[in-house]
């Protein structure tokens, strides 16, 4: 079958959702969008260029997917077992179950629910500001990471001609630690400070973040995924790479008042320090004051880097209580 006959199911509208089916639907291809609200088109702005808009099919409830040939699970981690309904309406023994979400486990998230199902984890290397629902700033990369093989080539022939190249690799097990590692750092340090990647300028936060780097690297190296010392100094070195008032998706999910990827994380660094003896310290530290600052009341911060209306009002997000990671109703 031709790819643009494919039907595409996109789970999640936030960012990474919202600019996925962007680029696909810009791309030709036949995509719907399943959101807990319904939207009716999707704009990015790309730079410090005009937004540029696509009219949409979304639907929000499950019965109305058709039979799918793609499914891109764009939700955090922690609200992964919300797809179910979704997979269980639109998802057949061909479908192709793609994993568009951080950390190092992904296929294992999904449990029961991968039964009988080509499941494909990804890696998104593209930074993406949420302004309101459907509308995202673009602010650089355009890479999507996937293991080298027969589904790996069939996304890179479904995203041809869009926005988003994907990026084949042989070892996915350690591009996906190279991403935690990066994480481990950005996404953690942006949101205990509520600063943006301008705050890796000041010697002494870089220097924390190269620790973390170097923490998580000896994790991975016990794990059997063994990164060279130039692999963690260019980590190190990306940091600087983002435009100085870019964010992270942590940082944004604070101050939403949203549950966090804490534990898909720094926490994940954490549990696999345990398993292997290996002294996690830092991250330990880290993942101690992400929970703390996900048991605070609920409600947004403030933040001058977001229009007003992208912010809902105290009580409208749902943040973690009392440690344990939110596990929504439906996507974002």
């Amino acid at each position: 079958m031709p790819v643009s006959n494919e039907k595409i199911a996109v789970i999640g509208g936030g960012a990474v959702g919202t600019y996925v089916a962007w680029s696909l639907l810009r791309a030709g291809r036949d995509v719907i969008v399943c959101t807990r609200r319904a939207v009716a088109s999707l704009s990015v702005r790309s730079g410090d260029g005009a937004a540029d808009s696509v009219p949409l099919r979304s639907v929000t409830e499950p019965s109305a997917l058709p039979p799918l040939d793609w499914v891109l699970v764009a939700t955090k981690a922690q609200d992964t077992g919300s797809v179910g309904p979704w997979l269980e309406a639109g998802a057949g023994p061909g479908t192709v179950i793609v994993l568009l979400q951080n950390g190092i486990d992904h296929a294992g998230r999904l449990g029961a629910l991968a039964a009988g199902r080509i499941v494909l984890p990804a890696l998104v290397h593209i930074n993406l500001q949420p302004l309101r629902p459907g509308q995202v700033w673009h602010r650089t990369g355009h890479e999507i990471s996937v293991p080298a093989g027969p589904e790996g080539e069939r996304m890179a022939e479904l995203f041809a001609g869009s926005a988003i190249a994907i990026r084949p690799e042989t070892d996915f097990a350690a591009a996906a630690w190279r991403k935690l590692l990066h994480n481990s750092a950005h996404n953690p340090i942006l949101t205990l400070t509520g600063r943006r990647a301008d705050v890796f300028a000041e010697p002494d936060v870089r220097e924390l973040a190269r620790r973390l780097i170097l923490e998580a690297a000896a994790v991975a190296a016990a794990r059997g995924v063994m990164l060279t010392g130039q692999d963690t100094e260019k980590i190190v070195a990306a940091l600087g790479d983002l435009p100085p008032d870019a964010g992270n998706s942590m940082l944004f999910d604070r101050l939403r008042g949203r549950a966090l990827e804490r534990e898909f994380i720094t926490g994940a660094i954490v549990r696999a320090g345990r398993e292997a003896g290996v002294p996690t310290p830092l991250h330990d530290a880290v993942l101690a004051l992400l929970r703390a600052i996900s048991n605070a009341p609920p409600g947004p911060l403030p933040d001058p880097g977001l229009p007003d209306s992208a912010v809902p009002e105290p009580g409208a997000g749902s943040p973690s209580q009392a440690g344990t990671s939110r596990v929504a109703a439906g996507p974002a």
